[in-house]
């Protein structure tokens, strides 16, 4: 699930009151392959069109707004577009503004734009290197922040204490531990704290890691109305990310003493109301949103990949046990509160030197996060899910996922809210992808999508400028009328039912964090 990015945000009520619960060891029941086969009408190709950059007018609409960033020259926009990918408004970033980013990719991050699409969060000056501790020379990185209509400028706070970097050996001499050194924690610090921002939902607050108080890194959250700071949290790690609960009541973040092979990530949530919690401990920062109070979390090795996923609720700081052993792919519905994943070895495994269990079987499990029962669905192929498969949320006619493979050897399967299985017959097809409304759904090939609405009939064929469509990542309107692809760093807009491609961009700024694209609310 790519994810994730323009928002994959989203409790429990039973989980609150409800043991924590683990896999039994006994094999759950396999379900059969339903046998019905869903076939495709036939493709009304058309000749791929030569595609030139497109002369825009202003916006026309009072949004939602499709942004990016592109540079011209040597001058850097941030460019607002109409839904239907026809008015666009740029908007230039001042030169001492992008002058002063150390690195373009990571700094200039479409993530770091307000919510109402008027602020940009950015850092200035040094923290230094982490590969050895230089009291010799002057810091000084601060956040600040540039308002895209009134041009305003606003210095947020400077970052780093006054005794900045020699702090970091006075905390190690603190934590009294022979396996933490002052480098060590120098080292978790500069990975994280230009990580570490994000703003609230409704673009009232940003929070933000800063080091202006304590000996190590902490949580601060920055009013924009009062222009107030205030610390939410003092531990003795190094925030490594941050990131708000959808309904802007928490922010979940993550916290390490070093950085490398086998580190370990120590889950807080705090909220503006002053409330905060341990939650977890993880070899990973990535989570999934079930809704405004849940999260999947789940463990990584470089062996066995990721493993150990578990639902978190942050009301009650309960952990639940999904699945203990190694997962290959997995996909979340939220809409249904079903989870589904792939697994090629044996549960409750996180390492390869374990003997297996020999009642385990292989293949889809699909678990209802409700009651926590579980499926085994047998796949249809002897050796299982292709590792390049896709496993993606599905709405339409009932069923939950569709799985894809990336070799274009086997065709998609649906899965069903019951745990069926229903074949599609559409060979050639790597991924399919549904609409935001469930009305529609598209087929990938190569270079080509094909268009169905949900009682399967063919509306429109595409045939696309670039090859490689399934790594694309396609972001679809809110009222599922058109869709914007990204292919490297080249935008397109797609009619969904005139079937136009409308290059929108031939090389706009993609961050090395995210897709580089957001939707915005009105101007």
């Amino acid at each position: 699930m790519e994810k994730r990015f323009l928002v994959l945000l989203l409790f429990l009520s039973l989980l609150g009151c409800s043991p924590s619960f683990v896999i039994p060891s006994e094999t759950p029941a396999t379900l059969p392959v339903k046998t019905q086969t869903v076939t495709a009408l036939p493709s009304k190709t058309k000749a791929p069109s030569t595609f030139t950059p497109t002369v825009f007018p202003l916006l026309q609409t009072s949004g939602p707004y499709f942004s990016f960033f592109r540079q011209v020259g040597e001058e850097y926009q941030f460019v607002m577009m109409d839904a239907n990918g026809q008015g666009r408004k740029t908007i230039a970033i001042p030169r001492n503004v992008t002058d002063s980013l150390l690195n373009i990719p990571v700094d200039l991050d479409i993530i770091r734009v307000s919510p109402d699409g008027e602020w940009l969060a950015y850092y200035t000056g040094s923290a230094g290197f982490p590969e050895l501790i230089q009291p010799e020379k002057d810091f000084d990185l601060t956040l600040n922040l540039y308002n895209f209509i009134t041009g305003e400028f606003r210095i947020v706070t400077q970052l780093l204490s006054e005794d900045y970097p020699d702090n970091f050996s006075e905390a190690a001499n603190r934590l009294n531990d022979p396996f933490i050194t002052g480098v060590m924690l120098y080292g978790a610090f500069i990975n994280g704290i230009t990580r570490s921002l994000a703003w609230s939902p409704d673009g009232r607050f940003i929070s933000f890691a800063g080091q202006m108080d304590g000996l190590s890194s902490d949580l601060y959250v920055y009013e924009i109305e009062t222009e107030s700071i205030r610390r939410l949290s003092s531990e003795n790690q190094q925030i490594q990310s941050l990131e708000w609960s959808p309904d802007g009541k928490w922010i979940l973040y993550s916290s390490a003493y070093e950085v490398g092979m086998g580190m370990k990530f120590d889950i807080f949530v705090a909220s503006i109301d002053d409330d905060f919690k341990y939650l977890s401990t993880s070899s990973s920062i990535f989570w999934m949103w079930l809704d405004k109070n849940s999260f999947i979390l789940h463990d990584t090795e470089n062996v066995v990949g990721d493993y150990g996923f578990r639902l978190v609720n942050i009301a009650t700081g309960k952990t639940s046990e999904i699945w203990g052993g190694p997962v290959i792919k997995y996909g979340l519905n939220t809409e249904t509160r079903k989870f589904l994943f792939a697994t090629h070895l044996f549960s409750h495994s996180p390492s390869l030197t374990l003997d297996p269990d020999p009642d385990f079987v292989p293949g889809l499990y699909l678990m209802d996060l409700d009651t926590f029962s579980i499926e085994n669905i047998k796949y249809p192929t002897e050796t299982g899910l292709h590792p390049s498969s896709f496993i993606d949320e599905f709405n339409p006619n009932g069923n939950l996922f569709v799985v894809t493979s990336n070799d274009g050897r086997i065709n998609p399967y649906l899965i069903s809210d019951t745990g069926e299985l229903t074949v599609l017959s559409l060979n050639g097809v790597q991924r399919i992808v549904s609409s935001p409304d469930s009305n529609l759904w598209i087929a990938i090939s190569d270079s080509a999508l094909d268009i169905y609405s949900t009682n399967n009939t063919l509306i429109n064929t595409v045939h696309l400028p670039f090859q490689d469509a399934p790594t694309a990542f396609f972001v679809w309107r809110p009222d599922s009328a058109g869709i914007f692809i990204v292919n490297e760093f080249t935008l397109y807009y797609l009619d969904i039912f005139s079937g136009e491609i409308i290059l929108i961009e031939p090389e706009f700024v993609r961050s090395l964090f995210s897709a580089g694209v957001r939707w915005f609310s009105e101007e």
